[in-house]
C-alpha cells in the first residue's frame, strides 16, 4: 500500500481463490467548488447515475455536475493518475428565486441525464416557502450541458416540498415533510427526457396523524418497491418510522403501503431518516428479476442503521427485519447513519457478487472525533452481514461534516469507488472526496476485479445505489449542528 492508503483495511480471505488480499479504500482527490465561499455547504447532498456526479451547495443555492471515471485525467492533485473527477457545469434556480431557496438540499439524477435538485425554501407566486424541485436535462459527455426543464411544486406554503427526491424511469417522487403541518406527503410527476413534468398522484401515511414528516427520505427499487421515512419530530419525544409500497407506474403506484417499526425504537431516534435499497443488478430501465431485495433504514441518533428483507410479491409488499448493523468502534454523536449508498462488487468470471453497503458517520455530535467517518459492509441475499473497512479523510478535521452525504459507484459503471462530501469543511465551505476500491497494490479497481467467497461462495446480490436510481435526501428540520 502507498503512503496515501487509508488505514482501517480488512483482510478478507478469498475463498474462491485461496488468496488473502486486503481491501481498502483510497483517497485519489479532494475537490472544492469552482468558486468556493464560506458557508456554502458544498458537498451537502451528492448523487449518481452513469457518468454523472451532482455535488449540491444548498446554502450557496448551486449543484455541480462533474464526469468522474478512471480515463479521465484530473483537474486537481492526484495520487492515482488513473481516475478522476472533471467539473463541467453549475446548476442553479431561475435568478428570481435565487435568495433563501435553499437549492440542493436534495439531488437525484436519473436515466439519460435527467437531474432533480430539490429547494426547499423556493417561493412561487408570491408563496412563502413552499418548496420546489428544479428539472434539468444534461448531456453524458464532455463538455456537459444542462437545460433547464419544469419547475415542480405543491405551491402550499411551508409544504417543505423537495426535502427528498428519487427518479426511476420517467418517474420522480418527490418529498414534502410539511404538507398538513406537519404529517406529510410525496408527489409522484411523470417526466420526460427532457426534463419536462406533469403530476401524477400523491402517496400519504396511512398512519395515525401527527408530526410524522412523511416524506423525508424517499429511495425507488428497479422493482417499484418505494420507501418513504418518516422519522418524526425529536424534541416530540416521536420515535421514527418508514412505509414500504409498490409503485409500477403512474397510474398503479402505491395503493396500500406497510409500517415499518424501529423495533429499538426510543424516542428523538430518528428512524427513517434516510432509506437505500439494495438489490441484483438489470439493465437500467427494466423491473428488476428478483423479488427479494435488501433495504437499509437509518437512525443516527442511535447509531444505527436496520436492514430489512422485503419482498414485492405480496400486496402490500412485506419487509421483515433482518439485522441492526453498528459502527464497528462507533461512539455517541457519530450520527452513524446519517448517510447510506450501496456498492456494487463482484469477483472477475467467477460470476459471483456481493452487496456492500456504505454508512456515513458525520461525528457532529462528538467533538472528540477529528473527523467523520464512512464504513463499508457486506450482506448476502439473507441479512447476514459482516464489517469490511473504514476510511476518512486525509485531511479530516473535527466538525467538517465528512459523511453527511455520499454516493457509490453502481454495477453499470467502469470503476468501483464512491464520492463522500464534508460540507463543513474551510468554514463551512465545503468540499468532496473521491475514494476508489483498491485491493493490496493495485492501482484502481473495476466492478469485476474484486470480492468473491466474502460469505462462503454464497450466491449473493449485486447492489445498486436505490435500486437503479441515486438519490440523496437529508433531513429536515433535523440538520445537524455544526
Amino acid at each position: 500500500m502507498t503512503s496515501s492508503t487509508l488505514a482501517f483495511a480488512l483482510t478478507l480471505l478469498f475463498g474462491i481463490c485461496g488468496a488473502a488480499a486486503n481491501v481498502y479504500f483510497e483517497q485519489v482527490s479532494e475537490f472544492t467548488s469552482q468558486s468556493p465561499q464560506p458557508n456554502d455547504e458544498f458537498g451537502f447532498a451528492i448523487a449518481h447515475n452513469g457518468p454523472l456526479w451532482v455535488v449540491s451547495a444548498f446554502q450557496g443555492r448551486y449543484a455541480e455536475v462533474y464526469l468522474c471515471g478512471p480515463s479521465l485525467g484530473g483537474n486537481s492533485s492526484s495520487p492515482n493518475s488513473a481516475f478522476n473527477c472533471t467539473f463541467q457545469t453549475r446548476l442553479a434556480p431561475a435568478a428570481s428565486y435565487s435568495y433563501g431557496t435553499q437549492f440542493g438540499y436534495s439531488v437525484a439524477v436519473g436515466d439519460g441525464g435527467v437531474v432533480a435538485v430539490g429547494a426547499v425554501g423556493y417561493g412561487v407566486n408570491n408563496v412563502y416557502n413552499p418548496g420546489a424541485v428544479c428539472m434539468f436535462s444534461c448531456s453524458l459527455i464532455a463538455p456537459v450541458t444542462c437545460i433547464a426543464g419544469s419547475v415542480l411544486t405543491s405551491g402550499i406554503v411551508m409544504d417543505q416540498f423537495g426535502v427528498s427526491v428519487a427518479v426511476s424511469g420517467s418517474l420522480v417522487f418527490v418529498g414534502a415533510s410539511g404538507v398538513g403541518l406537519t404529517a406529510g406527503s410525496v408527489y409522484v410527476f411523470n417526466c420526460s427526457t427532457s426534463a419536462l413534468c406533469f403530476r401524477s398522484t400523491n402517496i400519504s401515511s396511512e398512519a395515525s396523524s401527527g408530526a410524522l414528516y412523511f416524506g423525508t427520505s424517499v429511495a425507488v427499487h428497479s422493482s417499484g418497491l418505494l420507501a418513504v421515512g418518516a422519522p418524526g419530530f425529536p424534541t416530540n419525544g416521536d420515535k421514527g418510522q418508514a412505509f414500504v409500497c409498490l409503485c409500477i407506474s403512474q397510474t398503479s403506484c402505491c395503493p396500500q403501503t406497510q409500517q415499518l417499526i424501529n423495533p429499538n425504537g426510543v424516542a428523538g431516534d430518528v428512524f427513517g431518516q434516510v432509506a437505500a435499497f439494495q438489490a441484483d443488478a438489470g439493465p437500467s430501465g427494466t423491473s428488476n428479476s428478483e423479488s427479494i431485495v435488501l433495504l437499509f433504514v437509518g437512525a443516527p441518533r442511535l447509531n444505527v442503521v436496520y436492514v430489512f428483507v422485503c419482498s414485492s410479491s405480496f400486496t402490500p409488499p412485506y419487509c421483515g427485519i433482518g439485522v441492526s448493523l453498528t459502527a464497528n468502534g462507533g461512539l455517541y454523536g457519530d450520527y452513524f447513519g446519517t448517510s447510506i449508498a450501496p456498492i456494487s462488487l463482484s469477483f472477475g468470471s467467477t460470476g459471483l457478487s456481493t452487496t456492500g453497503i456504505l454508512i456515513g458517520a458525520p461525528a457532529l455530535g462528538n467533538p472528540n472525533r477529528v473527523a467523520g467517518y464512512v464504513q463499508m459492509f457486506s450482506c448476502d441475499s439473507n441479512a447476514t452481514c459482516m464489517f469490511v473497512t473504514n476510511f476518512t479523510a486525509l485531511d479530516g478535521q473535527t466538525g467538517d461534516g465528512f459523511g453527511y452525504a455520499l454516493a457509490a459507484t453502481g454495477p453499470n459503471d467502469s470503476w468501483s469507488g464512491c464520492v463522500v462530501g464534508a460540507f463543513g469543511k474551510n468554514v463551512n465551505a465545503g468540499a468532496f472526496y473521491a475514494f476508489t476500491l483498491q485491493n493490496d497494490d493495485s492501482e484502481y479497481v473495476n466492478i469485476g476485479a474484486i470480492v468473491g467467497g466474502m460469505l462462503g461462495g454464497t450466491a449473493l446480490l449485486l447492489a445498486i445505489a436505490v435500486g437503479l436510481v441515486r438519490t440523496s435526501g437529508k433531513p429536515f428540520p433535523f440538520k445537524f449542528a455544526h
